[in-house]
């Protein structure tokens, strides 16, 4: 859903996209759907089936592409699925992460944008919330986006030559105008399912 979107905008700057995606929370219909919308040719849009805990396949993908930079997106993403499941979301999201910065870090790519979640924060009585607010994550998707978090600021201490911006947004809702990109959520998880 966001990942879609951020195709879309960095195809209409005139980037080339490679999107990899094991669409275990999309379909690969987006495909069709981005050209459609984008009017990308084959070379401006890439998308390819791949799962990040794959790690062979994460590398040679590193090795094969010229890769300039990451928007990392890939995650399992419902609160009460990880409280059910909380192995299957520390191998996906913190596992999966490992896996590509291992691949980054070995092809010399050290850009990365890291798509985290407002679920880092602590609880709070009041209903704003500052990005300098304490951590304290509640559930084991929260959990995962805060060890990532930290994994990406221990990277970047070792090595300050990697560029690296974290954001924390709640629930983004909407669609594209043209009705062919949205969420498509398998069961209502949001404050305002779409």
């Amino acid at each position: 859903y966001i990942g879609s979107h951020t195709a879309l905008q960095l195809l209409a700057a005139g980037a080339e996209v490679l999107l990899a995606d094991n669409f275990a929370n999309s379909a690969p219909a987006v495909e069709d759907r981005l050209r459609s919308v984008s009017r990308a040719s084959q070379q401006q849009l890439r998308v390819l089936r791949l799962d990040l805990r794959d790690k062979d396949k994460v590398m040679r993908l590193f090795k094969e592409e010229k890769i300039d930079a990451v928007i990392h997106y890939a995650a399992l993403k419902s609160v009460g699925e990880s409280v059910q499941m909380p192995l299957m979301y520390y191998e996906n999201n913190v596992g999966g992460t490992c896996n590509l910065l291992q691949a980054m870090e070995a092809s010399g790519v050290k850009t990365l944008v890291f798509s985290s979640s407002a679920t880092v924060y602590a609880a709070k009585p009041k209903m704003q919330i500052n990005e300098k607010d304490p951590l304290g994550p509640s559930n084991p998707y929260g959990h995962s986006k805060a060890f990532i978090e930290q994994i990406l600021k221990d990277v970047h201490a070792a090595d300050s030559s990697w560029r690296v911006s974290i954001l924390r947004y709640f629930n983004p809702v909407g669609a594209h105008p043209s009705g062919l990109l949205g969420e498509a959520p398998q069961q209502p998880n949001n404050l305002l399912p779409v």
